[in-house]
C-alpha cells in the first residue's frame, strides 16, 4: 500500500555520520544503539549499511536481538535491557551477549549453557546513578563475579557498563565517572587475584553525548555505545547529518476568512488565509502539540494551524503552492525550522521523540 507521505532515508548521511564518531572514538570499539527500530530509522536499513564500521549493535530486547542477527553474522550483539527466562535459550544459541546484574540471572544462564553445552557472554550493568538497571553494591558485585569465576567454562565476563544520565552537566557525568571507575577497579582487582584475563574485557559508560563532550576523562573505557548521533539529531558536532527527512503533499486548499474555524476546538483565523490541507496527523506521529510548529512548502516555511488525526492545515497563504505541491514536514537540514532538533524545543522535548514516534504503519519507507 501506498500513503501520500514518504519518510527518506539517507544512506550517506548514516555513513558520513558512523566515520564522524569512529574518528572522535580513535581506537575504541563502537556499538551502535539500534533499538526502538533504529530510533525509527529502520532497523535493517541501518544494520544492512553499518555493519561493516561497527562491532557491536545495541538492542534492549530479545525481539530486537533476533532481528538483528537475522541481518549479520558478523558483528557481537548487546542486549542492554531485560529478557523473559523462555527467551535465554534463543538468545544464546545466537551469541547474542546478555547484561546481567543479579544472582538470578546468572544462574537461569548457567543452567541453560550446561544443558546446550555452550558458553554465554555477559555484561555486568553498573548502576552509577540512574536508578534504572545494575549493580549498586560492590559486595554484590562480588558475588557476581565469584560465580562466573566458578562457572567459567559456562559464562564469560564480556563486558562492564553504566550509563551517563546527564552529558550536559559536566559535575554530574564525573561523579558517575568516579563511581563507574570504582567498580571497574573492583573487578580489575579480583581478576588479576584469580589469574584472568582483564585486559579482554569491554568497559564502556560513554554514550553519543558521552563521547562527543570527552568524558571518558581517564580514558578508561574501550568501547563507545553510540545512538542518538549515529542520526545526525542534537548538536554533538556540525558534521553529523541528520539521516531521515519526512514529506507529504498538499492535497485540498481553502480559502478561509476572517473570524473563519480551522480544524477542531477553537482555533480561529485572524485574517483571510490559503490553508493547504496534508494528509498527516497525530495517527502518523504528528501530534497536536506540532500546531504553531513549520513545515517547508515551496521553500517557504508556513505555519501548521491545527492537527487532527489525519491531517494538518497549513498557513499557505504566502506561497504559490497548489495541490499536489511537495511539503517537507521534518527536514534533513539541522538549520531548519522543521529539523527534528528545532521541532523539539518548539515542543518542550527532545529529537528522540520526533522521529521514534512516527507511525511507520502509515508511512512510505524510501532509502536515498
Amino acid at each position: 500500500m501506498k500513503f501520500f507521505n514518504t519518510v527518506l532515508l539517507n544512506k550517506n548521511n548514516l555513513i558520513n555520520n558512523i566515520k564522524v564518531i569512529k574518528n572522535k572514538a580513535k581506537n575504541k570499539k563502537i556499538c551502535a544503539m539500534v533499538k526502538a527500530n533504529a530510533y525509527n530509522h529502520n532497523l535493517k536499513f541501518v544494520v544492512l549499511n553499518l555493519k561493516n564500521y561497527v562491532n557491536f549493535f545495541g538492542v534492549v530486547n530479545s525481539v530486537e536481538a533476533l532481528k538483528v542477527r537475522e541481518l549479520t553474522h558478523i558483528n557481537k550483539i548487546l542486549l542492554c535491557g531485560a529478557y523473559k527466562k523462555d527467551e535465554l535459550k534463543e538468545l544464546i544459541l545466537n551469541n547474542v551477549s546478555l547484561t546481567i546484574f543479579s544472582l538470578t540471572q546468572l544462574k537461569e544462564i548457567l543452567k541453560l549453557c550446561k544443558e546446550l553445552n555452550f558458553k554465554a557472554n555477559v555484561h555486568i550493568k553498573i548502576n552509577t546513578g540512574m536508578n534504572r538497571y545494575g549493580v549498586k553494591d560492590k559486595s554484590y558485585l562480588l558475588k557476581l563475579l565469584n560465580f562466573i569465576k566458578n562457572n567459567k567454562d559456562y559464562i564469560n565476563l564480556e563486558g562492564i557498563f553504566s550509563h551517563f544520565f546527564n552529558n550536559e552537566n559536566e559535575n554530574l557525568c564525573k561523579n558517575q565517572y568516579i563511581k563507574f571507575l570504582n567498580y571497574v577497579n573492583v573487578i580489575k582487582n579480583f581478576m588479576n587475584k584469580n589469574s584472568l584475563n582483564f585486559s579482554k574485557v569491554l568497559i564502556h559508560i560513554e554514550n553519543s553525548g558521552g563521547l562527543f563532550y570527552s568524558r571518558d576523562i581517564l580514558n578508561c573505557c574501550n568501547m563507545v555505545r553510540v545512538g542518538i548521533s549515529l542520526y545526525g539529531l542534537e548538536n554533538y558536532c556540525f558534521k553529523l547529518k541528520p539521516v531521515l527527512s519526512l514529506k507529504s503533499k498538499i492535497v485540498a486548499i481553502q480559502k478561509v476568512k476572517f473570524d473563519d474555524y480551522v480544524g477542531y476546538g477553537k482555533t480561529l483565523i485572524q485574517n483571510e488565509k490559503k490553508v493547504g490541507i496534508i494528509p498527516i496527523g497525530y495517527a502518523d506521529g504528528i501530534l497536536k502539540r506540532y500546531k504553531d510548529c513549520f513545515v517547508k512548502v515551496e521553500g517557504k516555511f508556513c505555519k501548521i494551524l491545527n492537527v487532527c488525526m489525519d491531517c494538518i492545515l497549513v498557513d499557505i497563504s504566502n506561497t504559490k503552492a497548489k495541490t499536489d505541491s511537495e511539503v517537507e514536514i521534518i527536514s534533513s537540514n539541522p538549520k531548519d525550522l522543521n529539523s527534528a532538533n528545532y521541532l523539539s524545543k518548539y515542543q518542550n522535548t527532545i529529537s528522540y521523540e520526533i522521529v521514534t514516534g512516527l507511525n511507520y504503519n502509515r508511512l512510505n519507507i524510501k532509502e536515498i
